[in-house]
């Protein structure tokens, strides 16, 4: 696999988007907080810009309180662990160590996060004063994400009777 131009390239465009999902979040965090600020208030007012990236309200027209960010701040920090995990292991694939125990560990790894992630589909909202508590929390279910931690848990048990078989044939005369 050394010689595949397409993972190689999967690698590397995977790479660039980790870097990019790292940087958005951290420009909508820095937007956000600028905003209720009153940075941008003119464009606030005017009502003409409403944007939301991972979750992050960038010009909010109604301020929300500052623990509200924590839920779309974590989503976004597991996304991208899951997208490394991921790199890691077409790096693996990429240099031939496809039977090894650190694939087995980042396909445990993955998984985990997967069900994690089919969980976090909720959103947070305020309900009466933005200020106080009680809040709602809607919650969803990714059925999607699901079937995902089942094949990644499977390709995990396949590799590891893999390594299984693999030294059982080195202990055969």
């Amino acid at each position: 696999m050394k010689n595949s131009k397409i993972l190689k390239n999967i690698i590397e465009v995977l790479t660039a988007f980790i870097y990019f999902c790292g940087f958005m979040t951290v420009i909508a965090l820095v937007v956000h907080l600028l905003s209720r600020m009153g940075v941008f208030k003119d464009l606030i007012q005017t009502r003409r810009l409403s944007v939301n990236v991972n979750g992050i309200q960038l010009f909010p027209k109604h301020p929300q309180p500052l623990w509200q960010l924590i839920f779309p701040i974590f989503s976004s920090a597991i996304y991208i662990y899951l997208f490394i995990t991921i790199r890691s292991f077409l790096q693996n694939l990429y240099q031939e160590k496809i039977f090894s125990h650190f694939n087995i560990e980042l396909c445990n790894r993955a998984w985990k996060v997967l069900l994690v992630l089919t969980f976090m589909s909720g959103t947070l909202e305020t309900s009466g004063d933005v200020y106080l508590l009680p809040f709602t929390f809607q919650f969803s279910f990714n059925s999607d994400l699901l079937l995902a931690v089942a094949i990644v848990w499977a390709l995990g048990k396949i590799l590891e009777r893999g390594i299984e078989i693999a030294e059982e044939n080195e202990l055969t005369i």
